[in-house]
């Protein structure tokens, strides 16, 4: 994968661009695990609609990767994809919520 032209698309605006970049730093694909440009990317591409962006930001929030854990975030990000009929947004949500309870 071409990252440097991608990283010049996303900062472009692309949204395709954004969140495939942001997976790549969140999982090490072609680059190095950065959760930083992790979130930094997928929060633009969140930020104009993508919902896998924003499953990803809450899977970020809700293990603490490179944020501080925020489950209560977490379930607000879930949420708002799993209206969008997007099916690993429900099992998710659904795993979170197993985490919390055998949390307490």
């Amino acid at each position: 994968m071409d990252i440097v032209a991608l990283r010049g698309q996303a900062d472009a605006g692309s949204v395709v661009a954004q969140s495939i970049l942001g997976l790549c730093y969140l999982y090490g694909e072609d680059v190095d695990v950065d959760y930083l440009q992790a979130f930094r990317y997928l929060s633009l591409a969140a930020e104009q609609g993508a919902p896998r962006a924003s499953l990803n930001l809450g899977r970020m929030h809700a293990k603490g990767l490179g944020v501080t854990q925020d489950t209560a975030k977490a379930i607000r990000l879930f949420e708002r994809v799993k209206t969008r009929s997007i099916f690993c947004a429900d099992r998710t949500c659904a795993n979170i919520c197993g985490w919390i309870r055998r949390a307490y």
